[in-house]
């Protein structure tokens, strides 16, 4: 029963995503590249790579991921699980390959863009605020957010 209101909620936001793609150019206003013709994938990646000072930490990685499934990246150190989720969130570029996500190309859009969106990892490294509580340790994530929201309504008011 989890596993397919897990799905029903990918699915659900999938769809939210797509909406908000149709009506929301990110990257301009060129058509935007489909990566692949399933409506099932909601992520695709093709032909990722990314260096870091010469060293290849990613080279010509393509992957899929249809709606309600759940992926799993595993390998030793150093195998480049931590840039792949990176670059998939948007906080590091790949030097080469496209993203697509509900088909929609997302290579160079920033993380605060894709966040939005709903894309959004955890870090390996807890970072609390010593004395406050877990409820105001979160509280204090959602005060960009609650900022971004109000600044987008004040600058989508008429001006005087």
């Amino acid at each position: 029963m989890i596993g397919a209101s897990l799905g029903a909620a990918a699915y659900e936001r999938a769809s939210e995503i797509s909406a908000i793609l149709a009506v929301a150019n990110p990257v301009g206003d060129r058509r935007l590249a489909r990566l692949s013709s399933r409506p099932d994938v909601v992520l695709a990646l093709s032909g990722i790579g990314i260096s870091f000072g010469g060293v290849k930490a990613l080279s010509d990685v393509d992957l899929e991921v249809e709606v309600g499934e759940i992926r799993a990246v595993i390998g030793p150190n150093g195998a480049g699980k931590s840039s792949l989720i990176n670059i998939i969130s948007g906080l590091y570029h790949a030097d080469r390959g496209r993203i697509a996500i509900g088909g929609q190309s997302f290579s160079r859009v920033p993380a605060s863009r894709l966040a939005r969106l709903g894309v959004a990892r955890t870090f390996q490294n807890l970072a609390l605020f010593g004395g406050l509580s877990v409820r105001n340790n979160i509280a204090c994530g959602r005060v960009h957010t609650r900022r971004a929201s109000f600044v987008e309504h004040i600058a989508g008011l008429p001006r005087a």
